[in-house]
């Protein structure tokens, strides 16, 4: 053979061998066995654990090679039983699956696939996901739990709750965690508020109880523990055998927002809630933590369990579809301010009390845009006074009083206009035993009527009732809640604006409000309708005017956004001429992504900029830019020094993106100075040691201030007569023409019997309720505290660091309240209160 001959068969033999290598690297053999074993291969669901019923489940199988090169694999899957497939990267035949994917070499790949579940699987029951396979390699089963599971829409008002209370304070963890839930869905989960972090995870991971009813509880709390989501070192096996699956540390991609994780570690229980990226500490109001930190921290616990509490709220059974109609300008704006409404958090109490014997119902209380409920000036609100705010805050819409839920009851009780556009459903709820039919069908009348920004309204026995907004997506917003009360050593705080279900709160049987619920009327004995009827008004059927710029610019500028404007002498702080007043301004990103918010301020008149602080300044104009990453809280201050030249200060206008805020002005007077105060207190110790003619009551007052080197002109006169009298048998109001009414600190006056005028106009209001509840931080050393109870008369003094004297005996004992539950009492409980600056006459 020729030399040439042999080159090139060598030459065709090499290259056909390149191309075989080739062949095999490029188009590798399909399930290769030992490819096979160089891979890792697992199955997940999302929704990890649990699902809702008639949802949909996404399975995952994700293929990882230690191999070094890559592989063709074919992977099969069974569909779970009941289930129908929805769409995804397999194909099926029957109930077999199967799909073909690449992974590079020592890379990963995933195929996946979507199920809806059937109506076989209801809550409790269980869908249970066969294996998928590679070859001879299989995944684990996947196991998902059917219980309730938040939709899109309810996380959003999940998160909305979440933001509501970031900046609580000095409120017990598991209050936080059942608050956050009242304010998304009206309903709490069903642990005690009064509960702590370790007594609630004892009362989970209880080996057992000889009390039947501690033991309902404990299965109760139970019910919302995450399959898997439990273990710990300390856990006893015989807990790990009553909840469900096997133990496993959670990773964040096993939260769904509104969850739960409860982490006992060295005796010390800490707790967090998932926002849906994060989890947030409520140990201390919502923190964001660390999310790596705490997990590692799971790992090394004593006991860990994790909860879901959407699995045990009965509130989460609705029947109305997502809303998809574009929704008007107004509507957006309604919504807008009702969100920021609510994002006020605990800055807004619920209070329905009846003031005064003579029966003025206090509905519309405050008048206040949501922006001026701050740090420093809480509100007090009840369901119509809230919807009302909403109307006139958004639109500038004046409902008056057509809208209480009294009024709505004449309305109709003379006919009304039923029928009318503005009044699209009404339902008279007299028949007792009304079929199934007939209650769906009132059902699906009622819900095909509602339209974003009608106001609901329900009326039970007696003429009383409550009425809501409506938001959409079967939702209401409403102010709800436990009226503002008191024990003997704390107040009681509730977030009032809430969020609702319209099937939970109307038509769930279980429900108080269920539209056809039967009662025993306690007089008769005989049975009759809870609710007597259910009606929607449509103010905006007749609004036709143009979205006011505040508004705009609340929608516009301030969506995932808190901002307050803060004092340094915050309502009832008097301030001397020379003395600095610094106002703050606060931005806190409720949102994720990074916001820059304008502030704009006109200095006030009487003073002169002592420090622009971290403003700009031009012609009397502030300005500042506040740059805010997702979670953070700036702020931006200046100062000036009051002049004199006006008797009181006040900014002329503060704007935050473009919103009107306020806080309250700062009247000029004589006010004690620091080394005054001083020389008080000095007195005031004194006097506790050395009072030999037992004086007491406004006679001990001059005698502190006179040793103290200041003056006070009590004497003996009779203050409480003098400074009250009586416009009506029980009531009580300041008395102009008193000696002392001059040192009568503004605003910080009224109580349960004091006279105050009620005005329904959309500009006019005198002396609103509980929006005055003097607070401590209003106070000043050697304020005078005078009160009439039913039975008795008291007088204190300030002395501060939350110090109350009691000026009715000698020796000066210390009140038995804190300062600031004896100002709430008085609000509450006194007859009339008002607070003297001797320093002011």
């Amino acid at each position: 053979m020729k030399a040439w001959m042999k080159i090139a068969i060598a030459a065709i033999l090499a290259a056909a061998m390149v191309a075989f290598v080739c062949m095999i690297i490029i188009f590798p053999k399909e399930n290769d066995p030992k490819m096979i074993q160089k891979m890792d291969i697992e199955k997940y669901a999302s929704p990890a654990l649990t699902v809702s019923e008639g949802g949909e489940i996404t399975y995952t199988v994700k293929i990882t090679s230690r191999a070094g090169r890559r592989a063709l694999l074919v992977v099969k899957d069974t569909l779970p039983e009941n289930t129908v497939l929805v769409g995804g990267d397999f194909v099926a035949e029957g109930s077999a699956l199967s799909a073909e994917v690449t992974v590079k070499a020592k890379g990963s790949a995933s195929v996946s696939y979507t199920v809806r579940l059937g109506d076989a699987y209801t809550n409790g029951s269980y869908v249970n996901a066969p294996a998928a396979s590679i070859g001879d390699k299989k995944t684990g089963e996947c196991k998902s739990l059917v219980a309730r599971t938040l939709k899109d829409s309810e996380q959003d008002r999940m998160r909305d709750a979440i933001l509501a209370l970031t900046y609580s304070e000095d409120i017990a963890p598991i209050k936080l965690l059942r608050d956050i839930y009242l304010v998304a869905f009206s309903e709490a989960p069903r642990f005690e508020e009064a509960l702590t972090p370790d007594q609630l995870i004892a009362r989970i991971l209880a080996e057992a109880s000889a009390d039947t009813e501690e033991a309902e509880r404990i299965e109760s709390i139970r019910a919302s523990v995450i399959p898997t989501l439990f273990g710990g070192s300390a856990l006893s096996d015989a807990v790990r055998a009553k909840l469900v699956g096997t133990s496993a540390v959670p990773k964040l991609t096993d939260f769904v927002i509104g969850d739960i994780l409860l982490v006992e570690k060295n005796k010390k229980t800490d707790a967090y809630i998932f926002d849906g990226s994060a989890l947030i500490s409520v140990m201390n109001g919502c923190t964001p933590a660390d999310g790596a930190v705490v997990l590692s921290d799971v790992e090394k616990a004593d006991r860990y369990v994790a909860l879901r509490p959407s699995v045990t709220l009965a509130t989460l059974n609705s029947r109305l579809p997502e809303d998809t109609a574009d929704l008007t300008e107004a509507q957006k704006a309604l919504l807008a301010t009702a969100r920021a409404y609510l994002l006020r958090g605990y800055r807004l109490q619920y209070d329905d009390s009846r003031m005064m014997d003579a029966g003025e119902y206090r509905w519309q209380i405050g008048q206040y845009a949501p922006e001026d409920y701050t740090e420093q000036k809480w509100g007090y609100v009840n369901c119509a006074a809230f919807t009302y705010e909403c109307y006139r805050n958004a639109l500038g819409i004046d409902l008056g009083r057509r809208y209480t839920t009294r009024n709505l009851v004449a309305h109709y009780t003379d006919g009304g206009a039923v029928g009318a556009p503005e009044y699209p459903y009404f339902f008279n709820n007299t028949s007792l035993n009304v079929s199934e039919a007939d209650r769906i069908a009132e059902e699906k009348k009622f819900t095909e009527a509602l339209e974003v920004g009608d106001l609901v309204v329900i009326i039970r026995k007696g003429g009383y009732g409550h009425v809501m907004m409506y938001i959409g997506n079967g939702v209401l917003v409403h102010s709800s809640g436990a009226s503002f009360g008191y024990s003997k050593d704390q107040e009681t705080y509730e977030p009032t604006i809430r969020y609702m279900n319209v099937w939970g709160y109307l038509f769930d049987p279980s429900s108080t409000n269920y539209l056809f619920r039967e009662v025993e009327d306690a007089d008769s004995g005989a049975m009759r309708n809870y609710i007597y009827s259910l009606s929607i008004v449509r103010p905006l059927d007749s609004y036709d005017g143009e979205i006011p710029k505040n508004t705009l610019n609340r929608m516009q500028n301030l969506s995932d956004i808190y901002s307050e404007k803060l004092s340094s002498h915050p309502e009832g702080k008097t301030a001397n001429i020379g003395e600095k007043i610094t106002y703050t301004f606060r931005v806190k990103n409720l949102g994720r992504e990074e916001k820059t918010v304008a502030v704009e301020e006109l200095l006030p008149s009487g003073v002169t900029l002592d420090s622009k602080g971290d403003f700009s300044e031009k012609n009397g104009k502030l300005t500042a830019s506040v740059k805010v990453l997702p979670g953070e809280t700036k702020e931006v201050s200046y100062s000036v020094t009051v002049t004199g030249d006006a008797s009181v200060i006040g900014s002329v206008r503060s704007l935050i993106g473009g919103v009107a805020h306020s806080c309250p002005k700062t009247k000029v007077a004589k006010t004690l100075t620091e080394e005054e105060q001083k020389a008080l207190l000095s007195a005031v110790e004194k006097m506790k040691k050395s009072n030999p003619q037992g004086l007491v009551g406004f006679a001990l007052v001059d005698a502190i201030y006179a040793e103290a080197g200041l003056a006070s002109a009590f004497s003996e006169t009779d203050v409480h007569r003098s400074l009250f009298r009586k416009p009506a048998l029980t009531q009580y109001e300041l008395n102009e023409e008193s000696a002392f009414y001059s040192m009568v600190v503004p605003t910080l006056y009224g109580g349960r019997r004091y006279f105050t005028p009620q005005r329904y106009t959309a500009t006019s209001k005198i002396n609103s309720d509980r929006s005055r509840l003097p607070r401590e931080q209003a106070l000043v050393i050697g304020d005078i505290v005078v009160v009439k109870f039913n039975s008795s008369e008291a007088l204190y003094m300030y002395t501060g660091e939350d110090h109350l004297l009691s000026l009715s005996t000698p020796y000066l004992a210390s009140d038995t309240y804190s300062t600031s539950v004896r100002l709430m009492r008085m609000m509450s409980v006194g007859n009339y209160y008002a607070i003297l600056r001797p320093s002011l006459g």
